[in-house]
């Protein structure tokens, strides 16, 4: 009788851990997973810039036109002139700190 029940003790503690185990091992899994969907996500992303790039050069270059695309290489281009502004205006900043001392 002692001795069954300590099976019995035994058998329950096999079974937890088992079921412990197969947790750890299904959530590990999904954390793969994850990280390869982040992975690959980046990947995509880049390519869709790298696409815009290309796009926005070959629209410059006369080589493509359509609206959609238009109207945003519009916008890309009023954005680069106003960093160029900006740039700009910090490096006369700079010189004129310079030219103080």
């Amino acid at each position: 009788m002692p001795e069954q029940k300590g099976r019995e003790i035994i058998d329950i503690i096999a079974n937890y851990l088992e079921k412990g185990k197969e947790k750890i091992l299904k959530t590990t899994y999904i954390g793969k997973l994850k990280i390869d969907i982040a992975s690959l996500t980046r990947k995509r992303d880049k390519l869709f810039i790298e696409l815009g790039e290309k796009v926005f050069l070959l629209k410059s270059k006369g080589v493509i036109r359509h609206s959609e695309i238009d109207e945003i290489c519009e916008r890309i281009d009023n954005l680069n002139k106003i960093i160029r502004e900006k740039t700009e205006a910090i490096a006369d900043l700079e010189e004129k700190k310079e030219d103080q001392k």
